[in-house]
């Protein structure tokens, strides 16, 4: 064989390979992005008890208030998802509600999404899988086990952990995994269709479960809501002038 071929040969298959990891070290990055966010992975088994998510890149854990606490694995979950430290209250579950609402930090309203936090007057926890009307959370409990999952049913969360105050929806800015469109559940004046599992949904005199009943709609009826306040919904139906709750319409 001719030297200078062979020579020339192995700078042409040297200078192919360097391509080729210039190539990857462009694309990959990018590929792992669009793979990050492609898809929503939910937690249902414990972390890790060194995770930084959870223990040293934690508020909760770093002023002796780690796990078991649902405070601390809701602030270190919404971490885990995002990618980087969320921007949650530190305080008593109890708050974080009201005071994401006050900050705006995040959207927020009634309706269960993939990410979001879910929020009551002693507890907090993280929604993981959602099929129909079970919504599937991830949760630790305060002096009580470090990690469960637990299955609730969509518009009766109030019977799982006491008042339920609403979600808080940390991926609707589409940073982290799973874009989330927020057409999808911020409530807006349009039309829906009531789902309610076959049973009717209650027109009420106000926006409010202790306002009087005064007309019911069945299920799988098509509904203009003129008005949405604090995720009750305006409508006239069937000569009906009053108030529905949004937790049990879809958009159509």
């Amino acid at each position: 064989m001719d030297i200078s071929l062979a020579s020339q040969s192995v700078k042409k298959a040297i200078a192919l390979f360097l391509s080729l990891i210039v190539a990857l070290c462009v694309i990959t990055p990018f590929s792992l992005v669009n793979a990050r966010a492609a898809e929503y992975v939910p937690r249902m088994s414990a972390p890790s008890r060194s995770s930084k998510y959870y223990t040293s890149g934690n508020p909760y854990y770093t002023t002796g208030y780690g796990m078991p606490n649902c405070t601390c694995y809701a602030w270190g979950r919404a971490y885990e998802i995002l990618g980087k430290k969320p921007n949650l209250p530190v305080c008593n579950a109890g708050q974080w509600y009201g005071r994401n609402k006050s900050s705006g930090a995040y959207p927020y309203g009634s309706r269960p999404q993939l990410g979001a936090i879910a929020c009551w007057g002693h507890h907090v926890a993280v929604v993981e899988q959602i099929e129909g009307n079970t919504v599937t959370i991830s949760e630790s409990h305060y002096s009580g086990r470090y990690f469960d999952t637990h299955n609730l049913t969509r518009g009766r969360e109030s019977s799982y952990a006491g008042t339920f105050y609403g979600y808080i929806y940390v991926l609707a800015n589409g940073a982290g995994t799973s874009p989330i469109n927020l057409d999808n559940y911020i409530m807006k004046p349009g039309w829906y269709r009531t789902d309610t599992e076959g049973k009717n949904l209650n027109i009420r005199a106000g926006r409010g479960t202790n306002t009087d009943i005064i007309g019911k709609i069945p299920s799988g009826t098509k509904i203009n809501v003129t008005e949405v306040k604090n995720d009750w919904g305006h409508v006239v139906y069937d000569g009906v002038d009053g108030w529905v709750s949004m937790a049990w319409v879809e958009n159509i």
